[in-house]
């Protein structure tokens, strides 16, 4: 993938943690992930948390911590067309990017550990 996308401003940074981490997520645009095995989407609330919109597939936890065209894209059908039609197309629009951001960052503040607790609590709570 590197050598295709030789020439753009793609970055592959491989791993990061912390400082590293943070700062990557302050100097995108947007955050790809097309896992269609990720149960939770951890990572995909600390793009939004961080206000990048995010681009993911419609399988997998992820799709539970986006707003559908306010804070990222599901694409229905994963295929690299389908995926590259979609971050084109986000790329394309500046301003709807910008507001994407926005509503990514004000989503993300839901997502507390107690929050997350409580949700899994009342989801598992045996019926009295």
């Amino acid at each position: 993938m590197a050598a295709e996308l030789a020439g753009t401003p793609a970055v592959f940074t491989g791993m990061l943690r912390d400082q590293d981490l943070s700062a990557a997520f302050a100097s995108g645009d947007l955050f790809a992930f097309p896992s269609e095995t990720d149960t939770f989407g951890r990572v995909i609330i600390e793009a939004q948390a961080s206000g990048l919109p995010v681009l993911i597939s419609n399988q997998g936890g992820p799709r539970d911590a986006v707003l559908p065209e306010q804070t990222g894209r599901i694409v229905p059908e994963l295929t690299p067309d389908s995926y590259a039609e979609a971050l084109a197309d986000l790329l394309s629009d500046p301003a709807r990017l910008s507001q994407w951001k926005q509503h990514a960052r004000e989503h993300a503040r839901q997502f507390t550990p107690t929050a997350s607790f409580d949700a899994f609590w009342d989801l598992h709570r045996l019926s009295t």
